[in-house]
């Protein structure tokens, strides 16, 4: 049963989404970030006076 090849693979799963997931939350904080800039720039638009 453990001679299979398949269970080799087990680990390899395991690490992998272990990975993305620490890789998807720490990109997290750039993801939000760039829509709070997106939300900034768009207020700072409205408040400028029209030329």
């Amino acid at each position: 049963m453990h001679n299979h090849p398949l269970w080799m693979l087990l680990p390899w799963t395991v690490f992998a989404v272990g990975a993305a997931l620490q890789f998807w939350r720490i990109t997290g904080a750039f993801r939000s970030g760039a829509r709070v800039r997106q939300r900034l720039e768009r207020i700072w638009r409205m408040d400028q006076p029209p030329p």
